[in-house]
């Protein structure tokens, strides 16, 4: 069964920006998705505000094809009329609640953020990258070796 893991514009970042401390990660959850074993998905607010922070430092071009290239491989969840009914329901920041409402739209199985989030409603584990690979081989025995080839 395919995982679907919700990633956040603080790791989508750290992608996009090509940080070398979360390379591995990020090639890890490709290989996680090249193989169906993991589907990547983000909300539109993680792109908003993934623009407004790479729009500070970048040409809008520059920005806009950055973005647009990560849509090769992350999903974006919809918001609609029932998103944003749970988004102001939420007890948090709306950001927080458009987040909460899209991982239960998705069914999404984890977070996947560098933010310190206040527990969600919908109860989905929210996990660092690194942690979250650490929580699959405890949790499941599954490994991940990346290997040169």
């Amino acid at each position: 069964m395919t995982m679907h893991i919700m990633v956040d514009e603080t790791v989508l970042m750290e992608f996009v920006g090509e940080r070398r401390e979360s390379l591995v990660c990020w090639n890890k959850l490709n290989a996680m998705q090249l193989v169906g074993y993991a589907e990547l998905w983000a909300t539109p607010d993680a792109y908003r505000l993934m623009e407004q922070e790479m729009s500070e430092q970048l040409p809008n071009e520059a920005v806009r094809r950055a973005l647009g290239d990560t849509l090769s491989y992350i999903e974006i969840c919809s918001v609609d009329a029932n998103v944003v009914r749970l988004a102001l329901s939420y007890g948090g920041t709306y950001e927080e609640g458009v987040l909460d409402a899209c991982v239960r739209k998705v069914k999404a199985d984890y977070v996947v953020t560098r933010k310190k989030l206040p527990p969600l409603r919908s109860k989905v584990p929210v996990f660092t990258p690194e942690a979250l690979f650490e929580h699959l081989e405890k949790a499941k025995g599954v490994t991940f070796e990346l290997v040169d080839f």
